[in-house]
């Protein structure tokens, strides 16, 4: 049997909790601009960035 003493009722977080878990969440997904890029993230935009280079001489 479903205990009833949570039937109907929500919990309720204040203003301020709210505020800060999205600050909290903010920081993990979304980390700041000043973070390293990865070593194989960066040769991989390297990489690109050659490939789109060689594309614009043969054109």
């Amino acid at each position: 049997m479903p205990d009833q003493r949570c039937r109907g009722s929500a919990p309720s977080l204040t203003r301020e909790s709210r505020a800060m878990i999205g600050r909290r969440l903010h920081a993990v997904y979304f980390p700041p601009d000043n973070t390293p890029i990865p070593t194989e993230q960066m040769e991989l935009l390297l990489a690109l960035r050659r490939k789109e280079r060689e594309s614009r001489r043969s054109e």
